[in-house]
C-alpha cells in the first residue's frame, strides 16, 4: 500500500518565550510529563490526546490541546517522530528548554508542523545541551481527541573518548535513522588520535593527520547517503568512506571541507551494506566535531522510454523545423512503460516553449488551446484486500482521477530533487485523483495537486507500467517575430512523479530528465520577392546590390552586418521608390576576411521579411592556402576542396551553417600535407544553401554550398 510521509528539518535555536504554570493536568502540563526513556527511536512513548491547550500560540506553529513528553538530552542532535492512530488527525509539535533544567523559564528550540492532513511528522533538533531536559509539546490542532500519540526520540550519546575509535579496527558502530528520514548524527573529537593511512602520492582520501573512525550499515532500500561533517575547531575537515574493510582500502568516496564544514550529498551506496568512514582535518586541526548521515531510497529514473516528436506541419516544412511564419505543427508526447520506483505514480506533465509561437496558441493560463490528443487516465481504484471493509470500497474499479492544467506557481515541488525543495512549480498537466490521500476514502477529485497522488492502480503500488500520449497543435508566430528575436520555436516536455510534488515526499523519479525538440522560426524573404541579391568587395569597400519585383509594397529596406552571421548590427537604411526596382548600398568598412550581409524588408503594411544572408570575403584565400573552388557544388551527399598551404601546426576548423544562422556540422582537422583534401559530409543536410566557414590561425574563409535531393 501507498505510504505517506514528509521530511521536516529544523536546526538552531528559533525563539524564546514565557509559559505560565499555573494549571496542572494530567499529561497536559510540563509537570506531568511522559518521559521518553528509550533514546534510541526503538521504543516510544504513548499517550491519549490532552484536553487542554495549556500553551498560547506563538510565533512558532502550536495547535491546541497540547500533550506534554519529556526526555534527558544524551547527544548534541535528536531526531523525533509524533504519529497518531486516528485518521486524519495532523499532528504538529514544538521543542522547548528552560534555562533552569524546570518547568518555568522556557526556551523555544523548534517546531513542526505540515499543511494538509496527515498522521505522522518527524523533526530534527540540533545544538542539545548533555544532560539538560527538553519537552515535546504534541497538539492536534484541535482537529481531534480521538487515537493514541507515540513520540520516539532518536538521541545518539556522544562519543566517551577521542581516542577510542582512534583505529580502523576499533570503529564506533553509527546506527543511521531509516531510510528517508532525517539524518542521524553524533558529536566527537579527534584531539589525541593517531593519523590514518596516507595512500601513495596526494589524494583526497588521505589521512595523515588525527582520524577517528566509524562504522555504518545501509538500510533495505538505501540507494545513496547525504553526510555533513561540520566543526568549530577544524578549519579543514575531511571524511572518506570506505567499504567494510580494514586494509586494503577500497575507496567509495571523499570530501576536504572548508570553513569548518565539508558534505557530499547523493553518495551511491549498497542497500544492507556496512562502510566504514574515517573523520579527520587535512591541515592536521584537531577539536570537536558533528558527523551527521542520512539515507535515500533510490531516485531512479521512472521515465525510461519517451518521445517528443513532430507529426505534421500545415506548410509542408520540414518536421524538425524551420517552420514558416503562421505554420501549424503538431506535436506528440508519448510515454512508455513508466517505472513506478519507490511507490511513485506518474504525476504532472509539463511542458515548456520557445517564443517563436503564436501567443494564441495558448490559453491565459498558458495551455496548447488546440489539443488534439488528450492525455489518458490508466489508473483504476482497487477493491479491497479481504477482511475488515475499506473507506475506499465505494469507488472500487472506477478511474484513479483526472488530468487538469494548473498555471505556474499552483504547485509546490516537495523535495530536494530536480527543483529545491519549496520552489513553485511551471504550469502543466497534473493529476487530481478521485479519492482522498487522507482517508483513502472516495470523496471525488480534490481541487490542490499539492494534496493528491498520480495515475496509478490505488492503494497497489510498484506494480504498473503504463504509456501515456498528448498531442497538441501550435501555430508559428507572423514574420515580425523575427524583428524582436523571437524565432525560438523549442518545445520540451518534463514529467514529475506524485512523491515530487503530491500528498507525499519520495525522491525516486527525480533524475528524470525533460525531452526536448529545438527548432526556428524561418526569417528569409522568398525568392519570388527580392529576384536579386549579391555583393562585391571593390575599391577597400563591399558593395550591395539587389533588385525586388514589388516596390510599391515596400516602405524602406534595413541593412543589416554580422561577423559571424548569427548576431546582427543595423548598417543603414535605404528608402523604397514605388517605381524603383533596384538599389545599392556601399559599406566603407569592411570586417576582416568575411563580413554577412542581409536585408530586412519593412513593407507598407509594416510586416517584416529578410533577405537570404550573403558574405563578402577579402582575398584572403592566398594566405590559408585554399583553393578558391569547392566541389562539386550543388552537391548531394559530399563536398571536397584542397588545402595548398604550408602551416602544418595549426589544425583547420571547418563548420557549416543554414541559411537562418543554424549549426548543421563541425569539424576540427589536423594537417599533415601539401595539397590536402579534405571532405565534407552532407548526406544528413536538408535540401538548401549553406555557408561553409573554414578557420586556420585567425584567418577565415566562407564558401557558399548547395544541397539537392
Amino acid at each position: 500500500m501507498k505510504t505517506q510521509y514528509t521530511l521536516y528539518h529544523i536546526t538552531g535555536l528559533l525563539i524564546c518565550y514565557f509559559l505560565s504554570t499555573t494549571t496542572i493536568f494530567a499529561q497536559d502540563s510540563c509537570s506531568t510529563a511522559i518521559p521518553v526513556t528509550d533514546l534510541t527511536g526503538a521504543v516510544c512513548a504513548t499517550s491519549a490526546p490532552s484536553t487542554t491547550n495549556f500553551l498560547s500560540a506563538g510565533s512558532c506553529e502550536e495547535g491546541t490541546l497540547d500533550t506534554w513528553f519529556s526526555f534527558v538530552a544524551q547527544g548534541a542532535s535528536a531526531t523525533i517522530d509524533v504519529s497518531n492512530t486516528a485518521g486524519g488527525w495532523r499532528p504538529e509539535f514544538l521543542v522547548i528548554s528552560s534555562t533552569t533544567n524546570n518547568c518555568n523559564n522556557f526556551v523555544l528550540e523548534g517546531c513542526a508542523d505540515l499543511n494538509g492532513n496527515y498522521t505522522a511528522i518527524s523533526g530534527t533538533i540540533n545544538g542539545l545541551v548533555v544532560g539538560n531536559t527538553y519537552w515535546v509539546v504534541v497538539s492536534s490542532n484541535g482537529n481531534s481527541t480521538a487515537g493514541t500519540i507515540s513520540t520516539c526520540v532518536n538521541n545518539p550519546a556522544a562519543v566517551g573518548s577521542c581516542v577510542d575509535n582512534n583505529e580502523c579496527t576499533t570503529a564506533a558502530p553509527l546506527s543511521l535513522n531509516a531510510v528517508g528520514s532525517p539524518a542521524a548524527c553524533v558529536a566527537d573529537c579527534n584531539t589525541g588520535a593517531t593519523p590514518g593511512p596516507d595512500f601513495t602520492g596526494n589524494n583526497c582520501y588521505d589521512l595523515p593527520n588525527p582520524t577517528v573512525w566509524y562504522t555504518i550499515t545501509t538500510g533495505a532500500t538505501a540507494a545513496t547517503l547525504d553526510i555533513t561533517l561540520t566543526s568549530g575547531t577544524m578549519t579543514n575537515p575531511e571524511f572518506t568512506l570506505f567499504t567494510n574493510v580494514c586494509g586494503p582500502f577500497t575507496i567509495v568516496s571523499c570530501v576536504e571541507g572548508t570553513a569548518g564544514s565539508a558534505s557530499a550529498t547523493g553518495v551511491n551506496v549498497t542497500a544492507n551494506t556496512t562502510y566504514i568512514i574515517a573523520v579527520s582535518d587535512a591541515t592536521g586541526d584537531v577539536g570537536n566535531f558533528n558527523l551527521c548521515i542520512g539515507q535515500n531510497p533510490d531516485n531512479s529514473a521512472c521515465n525510461t522510454n519517451d518521445n517528443l516528436a513532430v507529426t505534421a506541419t500545415s506548410m509542408g516544412s520540414p518536421l524538425a523545423g524551420p517552420y514558416q511564419p503562421g505554420e501549424q505543427v503538431t506535436f506528440c508526447y508519448n510515454v512508455t512503460d513508466f517505472q513506478q520506483i519507490n511507490c511513485n505514480y506518474i504525476g504532472a506533465f509539463v511542458p515548456e516553449f520557445g517564443d517563436c509561437w503564436d501567443p494564441a496558441s495558448f490559453n491565459a493560463q498558458g495551455m496548447p488551446v488546440n489539443i488534439t490528443t488528450p492525455l489518458n487516465v490508466n489508473g483504476v481504484i482497487q477493491p479491497c484486500p479481504p477482511g475488515p471493509p475499506c473507506a475506499h470500497s465505494a469507488c472500487a474499479g472506477t478511474a484513479s482521477g483526472s488530468w487538469n492544467w494548473f498555471p505556474a506557481g499552483s504547485v509546490t515541488y516537495n523535495v530536494a530533487g530536480y527543483y529545491p525543495a519549496g520552489t513553485p512549480m511551471p504550469a502543466g498537466w497534473y493529476f487530481l485523483s478521485s479519492y482522498s490521500p487522507a482517508t483513502g476514502g472516495c470523496t471525488g477529485d480534490p481541487t490542490d495537486p499539492d494534496n493528491t497522488y498520480g495515475d496509478g492502480n490505488y492503494p497497489a503500488c510498484a506494480t504498473n507500467t503504463f504509456d501515456y500520449t498528448v498531442c497538441f497543435t501550435l501555430t508559428a508566430g507572423s514574420a515580425a517575430s523575427c524583428l524582436g528575436g523571437a524565432t525560438d520555436c523549442m518545445v520540451s516536455m518534463k514529467t514529475f512523479a506524485d512523491g515530487e510534488f503530491g500528498a507525499w515526499n519520495n525522491i525516486g523519479c527525480t533524475v528524470d530528465a525533460p525531452a526536448v525538440m529545438n527548432a526556428t522560426l524561418t526569417c528569409v524573404l522568398l525568392s519570388t520577392q527580392l529576384t536579386e541579391f549579391k555583393g562585391r568587395h571593390i575599391d577597400a569597400a563591399n558593395q550591395l546590390s539587389w533588385k525586388v519585383e514589388n516596390p510599391q509594397e515596400v516602405a524602406h529596406f534595413t541593412i543589416e552586418k554580422s561577423l559571424d552571421g548569427i548576431n546582427w548590427t543595423t548598417l543603414g537604411q535605404v528608402e523604397a521608390s514605388a517605381s524603383t526596382q533596384a538599389y545599392m548600398y556601399r559599406d566603407n568598412s569592411p570586417l576582416n576576411a568575411v563580413s554577412y550581409y542581409r536585408i530586412r524588408i519593412t513593407a507598407l503594411n509594416q510586416e517584416l521579411t529578410y533577405s537570404k544572408v550573403i558574405s563578402i570575403a577579402t582575398n584572403l584565400s592566398t594566405n590559408l592556402g585554399l583553393t578558391s573552388a569547392i566541389y562539386p557544388n550543388p552537391s548531394k551527399d559530399k563536398f571536397y576542396f584542397n588545402y595548398t598551404g604550408n602551416n602544418f601546426e595549426t589544425p583547420i576548423h571547418i563548420q557549416v551553417r543554414n541559411l537562418v544562422g543554424q549549426k548543421v556540422s563541425e569539424q576540427t582537422v589536423k594537417l599533415n600535407d601539401v595539397n590536402q583534401l579534405f571532405e565534407i559530409d552532407a548526406s544528413n543536410f536538408i535540401e538548401g544553401v549553406y555557408f561553409v566557414n573554414i578557420t586556420q590561425a585567425g584567418v577565415k574563409v566562407v564558401k557558399r554550398i548547395s544541397v539537392t535531393r
